[in-house]
C-alpha cells in the first residue's frame, strides 16, 4: 500500500460518509408537524403536561432541574376554543405557572446555584397538571372514539 492509496479505509469512507451526512441532514432539517385538527392540538398538550409531570416527579425527588415544556402551549394557547371553559382556566393557569418555574430555573442557572431551586415549589403543579391531564384525555376520549396519539413527525426514518 503506498501513501496515496487508502485501500479499505477509501472504499469505507466511501460508504460512511453519505450515510453521515443523511443522518446529519435528518437531526438538523427534521421539522416538527404543526398541530392543525382539535385532536392534533389536545393531544400534543397532553404530551407536554406528561412530560411535565415527569419533571415536576424528578424535581421534587431532588433530581437537576429540566426545564418545563411549554412549546405546544405557546404555540396553541389562541386555538383553544373547543376545549370547556374549565379546562381552558386551569391549562393557562398551570402552564403560566410552568412558564414562571422555567424563569426560576433560568435564573438560577444564571446565578450558578442549585441552591436557589430548592425554593421552587414544584409540587404545586402536580395537581394542577393531573387535572389537565384528566381533561385532556376524557376530551380526546369523547371526540376521537379511540385512545389518545402522540403527533407524527416528518423523518426519513419511521419512529416507533
Amino acid at each position: 500500500m503506498d501513501n496515496g492509496d487508502l485501500g479499505n479505509i477509501g472504499r469505507n469512507l466511501i460508504v460512511l460518509i453519505p450515510l453521515i451526512l443523511l443522518i446529519l441532514f435528518q437531526i438538523f432539517f427534521k421539522k416538527r408537524r404543526k398541530e392543525g385538527t382539535p385532536l392534533e392540538i389536545a393531544s400534543s398538550l397532553l404530551t407536554d403536561i406528561s412530560l411535565n409531570q415527569q419533571i415536576a416527579e424528578e424535581f421534587i425527588q431532588g433530581h437537576p432541574a429540566k426545564k418545563f415544556e411549554t412549546s405546544s402551549w405557546q404555540r396553541n394557547k389562541n386555538k383553544l376554543d373547543f376545549l370547556d371553559r374549565e379546562l381552558l382556566v386551569t391549562l393557562e393557569k398551570t402552564f403560566n405557572m410552568a412558564e414562571e418555574f422555567n424563569r426560576e430555573i433560568n435564573a438560577a442557572r444564571r446565578l450558578k446555584t442549585l441552591s436557589y431551586l430548592v425554593g421552587i415549589p414544584a409540587d404545586k403543579l402536580k395537581e394542577p397538571l393531573t387535572r389537565c391531564r384528566q381533561g385532556l384525555e376524557q376530551w380526546l376520549q369523547s371526540n376521537s372514539g379511540q385512545a389518545p396519539t402522540t403527533p407524527k413527525r416528518r423523518s426519513f426514518f419511521p419512529q416507533k
